[in-house]
């Protein structure tokens, strides 16, 4: 491909001098010492990381660095050149260590929505050399096309090389694309509800924890999957309509630099998702275009609300559980039966375990994302369960989320709710969680220390 590079974070600086060591050595180990990129990627070779010069590199305009999110390693670049008022080329090059991650599709895509949005290119071009197939893919996920193919343009590694061009002009780029939910969608969409609760956590009630909650629960109808509604942008979900368990009530959210898009969301969501009696959606107070649109499109507000609480991890939580009780971690498969017989009790349908094998449900699916340490609960000296609290945290967010929480009869007004429940949060902070959110409006989580955040309308329209 042409000269460039990749980035995970589109404009990420490459760091203070008293970081440009471990820049250079990350530079040297995946660009400059790769071979493999060398081959698809152009750039000058350096044997040993003495004879590396990259004293160039750092702020040199039109080079930024691929960086990891989670350590700011970087493992590539991405590269700007041939620049006119309204076009310009880009390219990219990650180390091979990383290659099959999706790290160089989502650096282009990030490159991409920079260059169209903030830059105000209209028309950007990438070039592969002829038979770098994955090159080609990276850039077909991002949008891009078939230009013109160039033959024997230039001279690298002593071969004349054959380049193909590939474009995209930013009304195609942000043009979302609609298709039907298919089973190899789940981890975009699960990507789509984090993103889309970053900055505003309006949508936080339909996080991606409920629906990956929602997506292996035993009463969830899978059968109703492809009546899903996703808009794509590239491979990116930019919108959602979901239903909520059932036909019926659904969720409806697209990302903020799509918000005209709500409408169709909405109107999709009502053709595909209602049942007969109709369609109701949960919507913000705080969401006055949503709530508009909601009102013209023939919905009407309900009596029925939901209310979020969130609470700040900035200080660990006592924990102090009953005499006679120990902490455990039941796994949601291999202990699926003791979890629903607590379950059962928990929340308030009778002592009758023969009642109970005869109603339970066939155990969940495995759930990708949800961590085992975050499923707390306290046995007795038996190891029968006595209450449990999960919570659901993804790594790259700062907020848990509280699903469920029971504790049986016999045990409530001791303290064993509070306990789990704390040890759970404590877990949670540890793993990199700065707040929890739950969908309640329960005194016990006021007297845990959970505050108001959110409040929810529903608006239900009639068949």
């Amino acid at each position: 491909m042409r000269p460039g590079s990749s980035k995970r974070r589109t404009g990420r600086p490459w760091g203070t001098s008293a970081s440009r060591a471990c820049r250079k050595e990350d530079y040297f180990n995946n660009i400059s010492h790769d071979r493999k990129v060398l081959e698809t990627f152009i750039c000058s070779y350096a044997e040993t990381l003495e004879d590396f010069d990259f004293s160039g590199y750092p702020g040199r305009a039109g080079i930024w660095a691929v960086r990891l999110k989670e350590t700011g390693r970087l493992i590539g670049i991405l590269t700007l050149f041939d620049e006119t008022e309204s076009s310009c080329e880009i390219g990219y090059g990650i180390g091979s260590a990383w290659w099959g991650k999706g790290y160089a599709t989502e650096a282009v895509r990030r490159f991409l929505e920079y260059l169209f949005r903030e830059r105000g290119f209209r028309r950007v071009y990438a070039s592969f050399f002829s038979g770098n197939d994955a090159s080609r893919r990276v850039m077909e996920k991002c949008g891009m096309g078939f230009d013109h193919f160039s033959e024997k343009e230039l001279s690298y590694l002593g071969v004349e090389r054959d380049l193909s061009y590939y474009v995209i002009d930013k009304e195609s780029f942000e043009k979302p694309v609609f298709r039907r939910f298919q089973p190899g969608d789940y981890e975009a969409v699960c990507r789509f509800l984090a993103e889309l609760n970053r900055e505003n956590r309006d949508h936080i009630n339909w996080n991606w924890a409920r629906f990956e909650w929602m997506y292996e629960h035993p009463d969830c109808d899978k059968s109703l999957l492809g009546s899903i509604g996703l808009w794509f942008a590239g491979e990116r979900v930019v919108g959602a309509a979901i239903y909520d368990m059932y036909f019926g009530e659904a969720f409806c959210g697209v990302l903020p630099e799509y918000a005209e898009l709500y409408p169709e969301v909405l109107r999709y969501a009502w053709e595909a998702l209602r049942d007969e009696n109709g369609l109701g959606i949960a919507i913000c107070d705080g969401s006055e275009a949503e709530r508009g649109a909601a009102l013209a499109a023939g919905f009407s507000p309900a009596d029925q609300t939901e209310t979020i609480l969130r609470i700040e991890l900035g200080a660990p939580f006592p924990v102090r559980l009953p005499d006679g009780l120990r902490f455990a971690s039941p796994d949601p498969i291999a202990d699926a039966d003791a979890l629903q017989w607590l379950f059962w009790r928990g929340f308030d349908h009778g002592e009758d375990r023969a009642e109970f094998e005869l109603q339970k449900s066939p155990p969940s699916g495995p759930r990708p994302h949800f961590d085992p340490r975050l499923s707390v609960a306290a046995a007795d000296e038996s190891g029968e369960l006595a209450a449990c609290c999960c919570l659901w945290y993804l790594p790259g967010t700062d907020y848990a989320y509280v699903e469920p929480v029971c504790t049986v009869p016999g045990w409530r007004g001791k303290g064993v709710g509070r306990a789990v429940v704390s040890e759970a949060l404590n877990r949670a902070r540890s793993l990199g969680a700065a707040r929890a959110y739950v969908i309640s409006d329960q005194e016990f989580y006021d007297r845990l220390g959970f505050v108001f955040d959110r409040h929810y309308g529903f608006y239900w329209r009639k068949a």
